[in-house]
C-alpha cells in the first residue's frame, strides 16, 4: 500500500509538472516582441516587484503593482520594508489593487488611506459595494474639486524639527515632525434637514452619528482599531436633531492622509439600520471652531433632498510634541 501511494503521488506530481510547463510555453507563444517607437512614446512602464534593492535601482519611470495581500504581506514584516517603499515612491509611481478573493463583510474591502500613507499614487477601489472605502476615497478627492489628483506629501521618517510643515496654528515653540502629531476634538452639535429613509415610521427611527479616525499605517504599526465615536440617539428628530454629549478627542500621528468619517445612521426598532447620509473630510482640511459638514448620499452627490443637508460640529486641536515614528 505505501508504494502504491508512492506511485501515485509521484504520477500526480508529474502531471501537474507537465501542466505547469505547458501553461509556461503557452504564455510564451503570446508573448511579442515590443514595437520599439511603441515603447519610446510610452511614459510609464510596469514591472514585476522582486525586491526593493532592484526596485530602487530602476528608472524612475519604472512602476510597481502590487495587490493588496501583498501589501498587507510587505507591510507586516516591519519599519525596514515601509521605508523602502517609501523611498521607491518618493520617485517612482505605485499602484495597489484590492484582492480577486470573495469578501465575508464589506468592511474588509480595501482601505485606501494605507496605501496613501505608505505614499502610493495609485489605489484601485472596487465600486460594487457602498462601503467605508469608497466614502474615503470620494472625501479623499474632494479636497481638490473631485478633479481627480490631490498633491501627494512628501514621505519621510525624519524626526527633526522642520518650520516647513506648520501653519499658522502652530505655536512656535512646539516641536514638529514632518507628520506632526495633533490632538483633535470633535463635538457633534446637531445636524439640518436630515433626509427620512423611505419606509420607515418616524416615531420608530433613532438617529445616531458614528465619527471615525482612519490613519492607515498608524493603525496598522500599533495594531488597533480605527478609532470610532457614537453619539447618543434621537428619536424622529430628521429636521433639527440635537445631540447632547461630551466631545470625543482624536490622537493623530499622521496628519497629511489620515480621514475623518462622518456617518448619520437611522437605527430603527425592527433592526432596519440604514445609512443615511456620510461625509469624509481629510484631518489636514479640518479647521478650528465652528463648522457644518455638508453631507452626500450613497452616490456621492447632494441632490434632491440632499441639498442641504449637513452636520453642526465643533472642532478643537493642538499639537503636541513629535515622537519617533519606526
Amino acid at each position: 500500500e505505501k508504494e502504491t501511494s508512492e506511485v501515485v503521488a509521484h504520477a500526480a506530481a508529474k502531471t501537474a509538472a507537465e501542466r505547469h510547463a505547458k501553461d509556461y510555453l503557452d504564455k510564451k507563444i503570446r508573448v511579442q516582441p515590443i514595437h520599439i517607437p511603441l515603447s519610446q512614446a510610452t511614459l510609464l512602464h510596469s514591472c514585476k516587484f522582486r525586491y526593493w534593492e532592484k526596485s530602487l535601482s530602476l528608472p524612475f519611470w519604472h512602476v510597481h503593482s502590487i495587490s493588496e495581500l501583498g501589501m498587507l504581506d510587505m507591510t507586516s514584516r516591519g519599519g525596514i520594508e515601509i521605508r523602502h517603499w517609501k523611498d521607491f515612491n518618493n520617485s517612482h509611481l505605485s499602484r495597489v489593487f484590492p484582492t480577486s478573493s470573495p469578501r465575508d463583510d464589506s468592511s474588509s474591502y480595501l482601505n485606501p488611506v494605507l496605501p496613501w500613507s505608505l505614499g502610493c499614487q495609485m489605489v484601485s477601489m472596487n465600486c460594487m459595494e457602498r462601503n467605508d472605502s469608497i466614502l474615503l476615497n470620494d472625501g479623499r478627492f474632494r479636497e481638490n474639486g473631485s478633479c481627480g489628483y490631490v498633491l501627494k506629501t512628501v514621505q519621510s521618517d525624519d524626526t527633526s524639527p522642520s518650520q516647513t510643515n506648520l501653519d499658522d496654528s502652530c505655536p512656535d515653540d512646539e516641536v514638529h515632525t514632518p507628520d506632526y502629531t495633533r490632538e483633535i476634538k470633535i463635538k457633534v452639535l446637531g445636524g439640518s434637514n436630515l433626509p427620512k429613509p423611505a419606509g420607515v415610521p418616524r416615531e420608530s427611527v433613532n438617529l445616531c452619528v458614528f465619527v471615525t479616525l482612519f490613519e492607515g499605517e498608524t493603525d496598522l504599526k500599533t495594531k488597533r482599531k480605527t478609532q470610532t465615536h457614537i453619539t447618543n440617539s434621537v428619536r424622529g428628530n430628521y429636521f433639527n436633531p440635537v445631540w447632547e454629549q461630551q466631545e470625543t478627542q482624536f490622537e493623530v500621528e499622521k496628519s497629511s492622509t489620515a480621514m475623518m468619517l462622518f456617518q448619520v445612521w437611522s437605527l430603527s426598532d425592527n433592526d432596519q439600520d440604514s445609512l443615511i447620509a456620510a461625509a469624509a473630510v481629510p484631518v489636514s482640511c479640518l479647521r478650528e471652531g465652528y463648522r457644518s459638514v455638508q453631507l452626500f448620499d450613497l452616490d456621492h452627490t447632494r441632490r434632491g433632498a440632499y441639498s442641504c443637508a449637513s452636520l453642526l460640529v465643533h472642532v478643537h486641536g493642538r499639537y503636541l510634541l513629535s515622537r519617533t515614528v519606526l
